[in-house]
């Protein structure tokens, strides 16, 4: 089915921005997407300044502190007393991960809290996409943090649509239990669009890089693509479904075009890390509170 926004009509439109309307109007996602928009667009700001913005938002200091102390969004457990002393412990590039990981949660977690769409779930899908595009940055050399942040924010469109359609995503998640049908499908038959469409409206409403609204607006597309963390996004995101990470849908996946995996350049090897990096990513997210 062809999906696109040239082909929306003026209903479609008006829902696609009443659901993200409506997830910007709570209180708690407003203010931790602001502070969380700030930090991901400046990969290389300092703990000192992370701190001073995370702890005017207190849901998204105490899942950064719990995660750290779980060991949810770093290689094992840490017991600290605040964030100062949990910064000292990682360099920076390692403290904006752990941010950024936390951020997500922070802003989910409301959103979900009407649905029947478990946190962990959500969570283990977008941690291990993320953990799938940073193995792709490594092995190519490139930067890692624009492909961990759009691994980690592509699928935030389920959450916006299921916060303002609980019942109808309640009622798809049985439906689509080991259905062929994708659900992306199910949202363009059901609302004129898709979760794609909403994150990338919601993303970019929340001024996050263009690399992150875009590839969460063109996640599950079937069509070639020469951008590298686009094609990233879409073959991990594909990869984390298949492997069981379907935030509770149990559905079939969309396919992803042929070229994309060859075009990205990976060795057997660097498959064979990404495969290892996202079953931990995903074992990790048991970690997070219910």
């Amino acid at each position: 089915m062809k999906r696109d926004s040239a082909t929306r009509d003026k209903q479609a439109d008006s829902g696609l921005r009443n659901a993200v309307f409506k997830s910007l109007s709570h209180k708690c996602v407003a203010g931790a997407a602001s502070k969380l928009s700030s930090i991901v667009n400046n990969d290389q700001i300092s703990p000192v300044l992370i701190t001073r913005l995370a702890v005017t938002t207190p849901e998204f200091e105490a899942n950064i502190r719990t995660g750290i102390c779980s060991g949810t969004y770093c290689p094992e457990p840490i017991d600290i007393a605040d964030l100062r002393q949990a910064f000292a412990m990682f360099d920076q590039a390692t403290t904006w991960e752990i941010v950024v990981a936390a951020g997500l949660e922070t802003v989910v977690r409301p959103l979900l809290e009407t649905t029947d769409i478990d946190i962990r779930e959500f969570m283990r899908h977008a941690m291990a996409t993320s953990a799938g595009c940073g193995v792709v940055a490594e092995s190519l050399n490139l930067p890692r943090a624009m492909f961990v942040a759009s691994g980690l924010f592509h699928n935030i469109g389920l959450a916006v649509m299921a916060h303002a359609h609980p019942e109808k995503y309640l009622s798809a998640q049985l439906a689509l239990q080991g259905s062929a049908t994708t659900l992306e499908d199910w949202e363009y038959g059901e609302f004129g669009f898709t979760h794609e469409d909403a994150g990338a409206m919601f993303l970019a409403a929340c001024t996050m890089p263009d690399a992150v609204w875009s590839s969460a607006g063109t996640h599950h597309s079937p069509e070639p693509t020469s951008d590298l963390l686009v094609a990233s996004v879409r073959v991990c995101a594909n990869v984390a479904h298949q492997v069981g990470c379907t935030v509770g849908f149990a559905n079939a996946c969309g396919p992803i075009h042929p070229s994309l995996i060859p075009d990205i350049g990976l060795s057997e090897a660097d498959l064979g890390r990404m495969a290892e990096r996202m079953g931990q990513a995903a074992l990790t997210a048991a970690n997070i509170a219910a």
